[in-house]
């Protein structure tokens, strides 16, 4: 019986979601996520069918209690916002979100664009601090008359002690900064992007570097090729020299992007938005069900063959992929 009212749930949900009445009255196109500023930050979350929404703030992005709570106010068109005074840039934080049947859930914030190690909390970034020197200027090479795409993924690329690449940089984004390495050091044969340059290759696609949930982002061994997205707005942390400081991770990322400009690659970001990791996302505690495509039912769709599929045609998952 439980089985089948929650079926019945869900359905109303699809009903609901799928309406053009609620994407009239929903539809919010300002900003979402932390808006920072050196006087305060402004938190923002799309959640229309909350009852209410509670902010946290931690000093880790991993442990520890929360230093200070604050509620937020609805805001209109669905979203719940506060403004925090003072300088909270490095600050972690998350939500807990209580639904229309009085179920609370805590997330972290789907806008977000820093986290701490393995995602589970959000951070609040002032990105200026996050730019490599010259990341103002820095932009793509022309394109050239030929595509040759090579795809990679970002352990693989440098990871095998062969690749003369050093330890401390070996699986990571920094590998992608260097030059002149060689097959063992020899000297002779190069490798990472010497290698690149000798195939001709004009474009670098890397295999995915949102935060993805299959690894645990401290263990250098531990390996996904990282179709399981988390953040998708957030780099991985398991490529980043420092996981668990939710800057390292963009700052290190913007500096291989920066230096395969700089080479002569034009970079794609290999992203999947047809599913993420688990059903049980911070998209889905937001807001139940609406970033996710249901069955007449009411059952989550599969159309990927992945066990959730994201509802793409809602206007609201439209925008966050765009």
């Amino acid at each position: 019986m439980q089985m089948e009212t929650q079926t019945v749930v869900t359905a109303d949900l699809r009903r609901l979601y799928d309406s053009k009445a609620f994407e009239r009255t929903f539809h919010y196109d300002g900003p979402l996520g932390a808006q920072w500023s050196p006087a305060a930050t402004l938190f923002a979350l799309w959640a229309p069918t909350a009852q209410g929404v509670q902010l946290s703030l931690y000093r880790s992005g991993t442990a520890g209690d929360a230093w200070r709570t604050l509620d937020l106010a609805p805001a209109g068109r669905g979203v719940w916002q506060c403004r925090v005074p003072g300088d909270l840039d490095g600050c972690y934080y998350d939500f807990a979100v209580t639904d229309r049947e009085g179920v609370c859930r805590r997330t972290a914030d789907p806008w977000a664009r820093a986290c701490g190690r393995d995602g589970g909390r959000s951070m609040v970034v002032d990105l200026r601090r996050t730019d490599p020197a010259g990341w103002a200027a820095d932009r793509a090479p022309a394109r050239p008359p030929e595509d040759i795409i090579y795809e990679t993924h970002v352990k693989d690329f440098s990871y095998d002690p062969a690749s003369g690449v050093p330890a401390e940089y070996r699986g990571r984004y920094k590998a992608f900064t260097l030059t002149g390495t060689t097959l063992n050091g020899d000297g002779l044969h190069p490798t990472c992007l010497d290698y690149l340059k000798r195939l001709g290759v004009t474009h670098v696609q890397l295999m995915p570097v949102y935060d993805y949930g299959s690894v645990p982002e401290a263990d250098p061994a531990a390996y996904n090729w990282g179709y399981d997205p988390v953040n998708y707005n957030v780099p991985e942390g398991s490529y980043a020299t420092d996981p668990d400081d939710g800057a390292v991770r963009i700052r290190e990322l913007k500096e291989a992007v920066q230096a395969l400009h700089k080479n002569g690659f034009r970079v794609i970001m290999d992203v999947v938005y047809n599913h993420t990791y688990r059903l049980d996302s911070w998209l889905w505690r937001a807001e139940p069900w609406y970033f996710y495509r249901q069955n007449p039912d009411g059952t989550p769709g599969d159309g990927s063959a992945c066990g959730n599929d994201l509802a793409t045609e809602r206007s609201m998952c439209a925008r966050y992929i765009r």
